[in-house]
């Protein structure tokens, strides 16, 4: 999968409990911070559950997201406890979140999200910044990624790409011309595997309708779920 370029900073500050009003924090805020609906499902205090907020919004209807949670079990505990709700403990919840936010954020839009990692909301979101913020002492730095998520053909484009890179992963002699380079290996109905070079396979696919209506479905496959390929 291709990644574009990051920018990275690394910036001290002082802690704070109100994590947007941390200078350069709401700097970069102010910088990523597009025109539109912005959904912010944790605001300071605890008012209600996240995931009731991020279902109330239709898939693809928000500019972007400050995804702020709790960032630890303990935190989250807190937050209910401070409530008189009651929280089952796992850490589930946390990809439940991830979930909803990707599917509400519109194509091209942003989440800027904070925590103690650098984790990707959910496939089809790119990384394009990353501000650590330290705090010095016994305190854990801020993690601030800002993270796009990618337009259908981009994210279609690194799917391709993702595969076809898995594909071409035997050192070997090509059958064809018999050139030691990275290989795929493919198995025909005699079962007998041909290791093709990039070259040969797209020779393959220009020549022979049966290679090609196999290239153009597994595409979009999993490397694990296309039988006839090592």
């Amino acid at each position: 999968m291709m990644q574009a370029q990051i920018r990275f900073e690394r910036i001290w500050a002082m802690p704070n409990k109100h994590t947007f009003s941390i200078k350069p924090i709401a700097q970069l805020i102010q910088q990523e911070k597009t025109p539109g609906i912005w959904l912010d499902p944790f605001p300071f205090e605890y008012q209600t559950d996240a995931l009731v907020s991020l279902n109330n919004h239709e898939t693809n209807s928000i500019d972007g997201v400050l995804f702020d949670p709790p960032y630890s079990p303990r935190q989250l505990k807190e937050a209910y406890d401070s409530k008189g709700q009651s929280w089952d403990g796992t850490n589930s919840i946390w990809s439940q979140w991830q979930q909803e936010i990707a599917r509400v954020i519109k194509p091209g839009c942003k989440c800027i999200k904070f925590g103690w990692n650098t984790g990707v909301i959910a496939d089809g979101f790119e990384i394009t910044r990353i501000l650590l913020v330290s705090h010095g002492s016994h305190h854990n730095d801020t993690i601030v990624t800002v993270q796009k998520k990618m337009n259908t053909s981009s994210l279609e484009k690194s799917v391709i790409q993702r595969n076809i890179n898995h594909w071409y992963k035997y050192k070997t002699n090509c059958s064809i011309c018999k050139e030691k380079t990275e290989c795929r290996r493919v198995i025909g109905i005699i079962k007998q595997p041909k290791y093709y070079c990039r070259r040969c396979y797209k020779d393959a696919i220009r020549t022979c309708s049966t290679h090609r209506r196999l290239a153009k479905q597994l595409l979009f496959m999993a490397p694990s779920n296309t039988p006839h390929l090592g």
